[in-house]
């Protein structure tokens, strides 16, 4: 699931990553803006494409995550 916090940074919840009932690991940034996501999603340029995604991909966590929650 994807949402946007109020600096329009577009972040993903992967609750793959939750550890011990700690949900701030699995909030990782998908893209800087809003904007900037609305251009690579219709491209198809975004990492959810599936030939975009490879063995060396590997989503920024969210560092805000634990200070927002």
């Amino acid at each position: 699931m994807s949402v946007a916090c109020s600096l329009g940074t577009v972040l993903v919840f992967g609750p793959n990553a939750i550890t011990d009932q700690d949900l701030t690991g699995a909030w990782f940034v998908d893209v800087g803006s809003l904007a900037e996501w609305l251009e690579t999603w219709p491209a198809g340029s975004g990492w959810y494409e599936e030939d975009m995604v490879d063995e060396e991909f590997d989503m920024p966590p969210w560092t805000d995550a634990a200070s927002r929650l």
